[in-house]
């Protein structure tokens, strides 16, 4: 699905009108918003436009002002709406302007050197992934999600640094190892029949990492799954002699 053009779009009526030009005025002139209160207004309007039955008009306007807010350098703030948009399209099941979205404000994070932000995009893409089949890109991503996460974990404090959320306190060290090891579960998980071999190291280092941090549940589940992998590989092996 692509966004429509404003020549396919139904006239929205003019309290709508006036209201998303407001927001987008405030948007471009007040050089310090409350980021917070942008937000909460254009999870406001969604909802206005929604209801009234012109969701379409939203979407199109707001593509326009992170465009618009992108071209001034006014990255944060696009970032923060497109963030927003991203998941607003990822609860409507529009997946692919849902991973459109989700891409540029990954992007926009990577510019902003801002790491943490860039794995929440990564495991929003994974969980797009997974609802949609699309194995081939879910590989990808998990890959570039396990390089983010030992990147940030090298360099964790510098990341913290680099981290700009509105409310939220960036992710502990112990929760991107987490991520890690979840990440080489993942990984693991899709290269189970084509790569055993592969896959039983991932899930060895997945489990290592739920050792060192004391995961006693998680570390038991990877154990178990050790062993289903090195029976497969063995009965493989065995296949393949006869």
């Amino acid at each position: 699905m692509k966004i429509p053009s404003i020549n396919q779009l139904p006239k929205q009526p003019n309290t709508l009108k006036d209201l998303y030009s407001n927001f987008e005025r405030n948007c471009h002139t007040v050089s310090d918003c409350n980021f917070a209160e942008v937000k909460d207004t254009f999870q406001k309007l969604n909802a206005e436009y929604t209801k009234q039955g012109f969701g379409r008009q939203f979407f199109f306007n707001s593509e326009q002002l992170t465009d618009n807010l992108i071209k001034n350098g006014n990255f944060r703030l696009a970032n923060i709406l497109i963030n927003e948009l991203g998941k607003i399209y990822m609860r409507i099941g529009k997946n692919d302007l849902a991973e459109k979205t989700i891409m540029q404000s990954m992007d926009i994070s990577t510019q902003l050197n801002d790491n943490l932000h860039v794995l929440a995009r990564l495991s929003d893409l994974e969980i797009l992934y997974k609802k949609s089949g699309n194995r081939k890109r879910l590989f990808q991503i998990l890959h570039d999600k396990k390089q983010c996460a030992k990147d940030i974990i090298n360099d964790y404090d510098n990341c913290v640094k680099n981290f700009q959320s509105l409310h939220r306190e960036p992710a502990s060290l112990d929760a991107v190892k987490k991520q890690l090891a979840y990440t080489y579960s993942g990984l693991a998980d899709l290269l189970m029949h084509s790569k055993p071999k592969d896959s039983l190291k991932l899930t060895q280092k997945a489990k290592e990492i739920y050792d060192e941090l004391g995961q006693q549940k998680e570390a038991e589940y990877l154990k178990i799954k050790i062993g289903i992998i090195e029976r497969y590989i063995k009965k493989k092996a065995n296949k393949t002699k006869m």
